[in-house]
């Protein structure tokens, strides 16, 4: 057998990359075609015509070709392979494309932090000697507008977190379920006081029991 290509054109619309294929002696299931990481490829099996119990000729031209074939291309675009269309007609194979949608670009949130002042406090512990706790924290807010609200009425945010931390025990910041309730708590008692704004989450930036 000698070794053929079938000629191809591929071309680009505004909705799809179309490839075409001229398949001249082959039937649909003689071919396949697969798209993968960008790249259409083509393949099948020409085979020879052989006619059974006739005797056998001597050629003077012979410029057909048999054989495997493949053809592969890069495809321009990135596509969507799953919606790949294919027709054969008139020993013609047409591939449709259908270009992929492009990604849309990632935006970060719009979200802004607050630091508030660090407090000191009085805790209880377990044999009544003096405990205290520094606590430091950043509050996560929708937008920087919420900011200049929130200055506003730190004062009351302020007073509400000390009422809270002054009825804490050494026991109940220890393991990291304690401080995830006490983040929990402070988030909901922010929102109580900070009120018409909102807070999204606290932050633990220092948290220190001696």
């Amino acid at each position: 057998m000698t070794v053929w290509a079938p000629a191809v054109d591929v071309r680009e619309t505004n909705d799809e990359i179309q490839v075409t294929a001229e398949l001249p002696g082959l039937a649909p299931e003689d071919v396949s075609v697969t798209v993968e990481n960008g790249v259409l490829t083509i393949s099948g099996v020409k085979k020879q015509e052989v006619q059974e119990g006739k005797e056998e000729s001597n050629y003077y031209l012979y410029e057909r070709r048999y054989g495997r074939f493949e053809r592969s291309f890069s495809l321009p675009r990135m596509v969507n392979a799953e919606q790949e269309k294919e027709r054969f007609d008139n020993r013609v194979l047409t591939v449709a494309l259908p270009k992929a949608e492009p990604a849309k670009p990632i935006v970060p949130p719009k979200v802004a932090f607050y630091d508030m002042p660090d407090m000191v406090v009085n805790i209880q512990s377990p044999d009544g000697s003096p405990a205290y706790l520094k606590l430091g924290v950043s509050l996560e807010l929708k937008s920087d507008k919420e900011e200049a609200g929130l200055k506003v009425v730190m004062p009351r945010i302020v007073d509400q977190f000390q009422s809270y931390l002054r009825e804490l025990r050494v026991d109940d910041l220890r393991g990291s379920e304690s401080v995830m309730r006490l983040k929990e708590e402070l988030l909901r008692r922010i929102n109580v006081a900070a009120k018409p704004y909102s807070v999204e989450d606290v932050l633990l930036k220092e948290m220190i029991v001696q």
